[in-house]
């Protein structure tokens, strides 16, 4: 990595300022990154990243060893880190705990069990916005952020307001007012 950074700093002639405040700081910003996100991995990807910013505002440091040099470089890490904290927790799947685990299961319970025309009436009686969920989520297969960018929710919102959708079916179904 300092490789890289170092052609990208001799290029804009300021290599030797740039190695005095990479041999200065990187540790210390590695173990705030590593302190952030947990992981060793993910923790050097945001330094890379915090290197690759400070590199491009090079301009900005005057002096090398200075409390506000340090505090510069320490937000810059900390907003990497948080970047790249957010870009992990929306590639991982929403768990939905074990009272919740089997959503899909329920739907197909209630397609195999009930006749047409009572799921038909039972999906009448949700309101409009939990039923094209449900058909965007079922007869057309949007996934969770899919539908949350359709409709300006959250993901959170809209796997809720599934289940609760297809709790209330299962209520109607089985002759409850379920409303």
């Amino acid at each position: 990595m300092l490789a890289i950074l170092m052609t990208s700093a001799a290029e804009s002639g300021e290599a030797e300022k740039f190695t005095a405040i990479y041999k200065r700081y990187h540790r210390i910003l590695l173990r705030l990154a590593c302190s952030i996100l947990k992981e060793q991995q993910a923790a050097e990807d945001a330094v890379q990243n915090a290197f690759l910013n400070i590199l491009r505002n090079l301009d900005k440091i005057d002096e090398i060893n200075c409390s506000k040099t340090r505090v510069f470089l320490i937000v810059i890490t900390r907003r990497e880190c948080y970047k790249l904290y957010n870009i992990r927790r929306e590639e991982q799947p929403i768990e939905l705990g074990e009272d919740l685990a089997g959503p899909d299961a329920v739907w197909e319970e209630i397609e195999q069990n009930a006749d047409g025309e009572a799921l038909r009436e039972a999906m009448l009686k949700l309101s409009e916005l939990d039923r094209q969920l449900l058909l965007g989520k079922y007869a057309y297969g949007y996934r969770y952020r899919e539908l949350a960018s359709l409709f300006g929710l959250s993901e959170k919102n809209v796997s809720v307001r599934l289940l609760r959708a297809k709790q209330k079916i299962v209520l109607l179904l089985k002759g409850g007012e379920g409303l």
